[in-house]
């Protein structure tokens, strides 16, 4: 059999030639489903040009990780990069993404919403599928024998789609490396997120301040060490220039900036939550046939035939079943968000204090202020059994990917005069106007009811309730008023009535009524 390269052209990194076996993998029903799931899930309602999939996501991460260890086998050869593992990684690139659901991360919320306790991610489905495929696709065992990888490379594979875990970790400490390239639970910077930031944001029309380019032009392997059972080891991991510093700022800055101005956008949030309870609404009425029977929708992860399946046409699906009365109740949902009825948004608050549990914590403590405060309202109250139905809360949190630690400090780097010390900067070194807090929460509250007296009450119960606990409760909307600007010099802007410019505005404005 012959194996041939394919030049793919991508709008983000131009054209570029794709090894045989991953054309191989590419070409298969499995990998082709990713064209039917988008990368942002319902973030094409609120920024239309977020229609983008996993697909060509997945591609970009591949090429970037091929780049990324090729630069680093020609700047230093004495790391003994294989061909082998040159392919491993590109191949955890190209399937790092191949478990996501319906609408990608969102699918995660619908599988733990239906299933509590589940705790389901689909970098676990990522695996469980690769092997899927390799198993129903017959040709692909033989060609990776062809190109070298064996059965512990399969393996490899898996590990670096999971991430570096010293408990399943069977590359030595001098490789550990290759665990950085795809997905780096060391620090987050990878391969994964610089093409995901970089295509997201151009998606949705937002400037990208940093350079993936300089990042793979500076990047080399360093050796560091840590503790491991009270004893200092020695391990690679990838550094970079220090010059790079602010580069790596700007990533982080724009990782934060996507996840409030798109990711969880408040109008996302909400279309999140409407998706998940149409899809929840449906899911018992909803099968899927696999290798093990049938299944519903959303227990589908433990059948990987079944879950194959599985793309974004799901929405579809349950709108258009208009014959069965079960499935009513999602219908109505799906139909609120085609028409722009959404939740109504109550308000939004940044607390001081953050609970355990917000959402439920935040739940029971407006629905007990509407006990005790109906004589005290100026409306009819709102029941608190309404507020049971209907109040929605949800926690939105931003950050740099590490909670409220500064990532930025467990990144490696080396300087002009020595390229083999590493050296880890904080961030009084960096600049005085750094931040000094990573990570930021916002809770939104929310009302499912489309009726107005209802929300009325209800908004009326949360500003008490937000008063109660001196919490700054911020407006949902704002509204922009247009006013005359008076110049302290010259009085007013406006023309006298019958002025050659007064004169013209009134035929401009006529042209443009008509």
């Amino acid at each position: 059999m012959v194996y041939w390269f394919q030049s793919f052209n991508d709008p983000l990194h131009g054209h570029f030639d794709v090894h045989p076996l991953l054309v191989m993998i590419i070409d298969t029903p499995e990998f082709q489903r990713l064209r039917g799931i988008k990368a942002l899930g319902c973030t094409f309602l609120v920024y239309p040009g977020a229609t983008h999939t996993r697909f060509e996501h997945c591609i970009g991460v591949s090429h970037l990780a091929g780049r990324l260890i090729k630069a680093l086998k020609e700047r230093q050869p004495e790391l003994q990069i294989s061909r082998s593992e040159i392919l491993c990684v590109q191949i955890a690139g190209l399937l790092h993404d191949l478990g996501h659901g319906p609408f990608s991360h969102m699918w995660e919320k619908v599988v733990n919403l239906v299933n509590p306790g589940a705790h389901w991610e689909h970098e676990e489905m990522s695996i469980k599928m690769f092997h899927h495929l390799l198993d129903t696709n017959k040709e692909l065992r033989p060609a990776f024998t062809v190109f070298g990888l064996q059965e512990e490379d399969i393996k490899f594979i898996g590990e670096l789609i999971m991430g570096w875990k010293r408990s399943t970790a069977t590359r030595p400490n001098n490789k550990r490396f290759l665990y950085d390239i795809v997905a780096n639970k060391r620090s987050g910077v990878d391969v994964d997120k610089w093409d995901y930031l970089s295509r997201d944001s151009r998606q949705v029309g937002m400037k990208n301040q940093f350079d993936c380019e300089r990042f793979i032009k500076f990047s080399r392997v360093l050796w560091t060490d840590e503790l491991e059972n009270g004893e200092k080891v020695m391990y690679t991991q990838i550094g970079f220039r220090d010059k790079e510093i602010e580069n790596i700022y700007d990533m982080f800055n724009l990782r934060v900036k996507m996840h409030k101005r798109v990711y969880q956008h408040h109008v996302v949030r909400i279309l999140d939550a409407m998706i998940c309870e149409a899809i929840k609404a449906a899911n018992d009425h909803m099968w899927i046939t696999g290798n093990k029977g049938q299944c519903h929708p959303a227990v589908a992860y433990g059948d990987v035939s079944a879950y194959r399946k599985l793309n974004d046409n799901i929405l579809e699906d349950i709108y258009n079943d208009d014959v069965r009365p079960e499935m009513a109740a999602a219908r109505a949902l799906i139909h609120r968000i085609k028409t722009r009825k959404l939740y109504t948004l109550l308000g939004r608050t940044q607390p001081s204090e953050m609970f355990a549990d917000p959402e439920e914590t935040v739940r029971a403590q407006i629905i007990q202020t509407a006990t005790t405060l109906h004589e005290a309202l100026t409306i009819p109250p709102v029941t608190a059994a309404a507020l049971m139905t209907n109040l929605l809360v949800i926690k939105s949190c931003y950050s740099y990917g590490m909670g409220a630690d500064n990532p930025n400090e467990l990144v490696a780097f080396y300087g002009k005069d020595d390229a083999d010390t590493a050296r880890f900067v904080s961030r009084t070194e960096v600049s005085t106007l750094l931040p000094t807090k990573y990570q930021e929460c916002e809770i939104l509250i929310c009302y499912r009811s489309e009726d107005q007296d209802e929300i009325a009450a209800a908004r009326e119960v949360i500003q008490a309730w937000a008063r109660r606990k001196k919490i700054l409760l911020n407006k949902s909307s704002v509204k922009m008023t247009t006013t005359k600007r008076k110049r302290d010099d010259q009085g007013s802007d406006e023309e006298p009535l019958g002025s050659p410019k007064s004169v013209r505005k009134q035929d401009a404005s006529k042209n443009l009524r008509l």
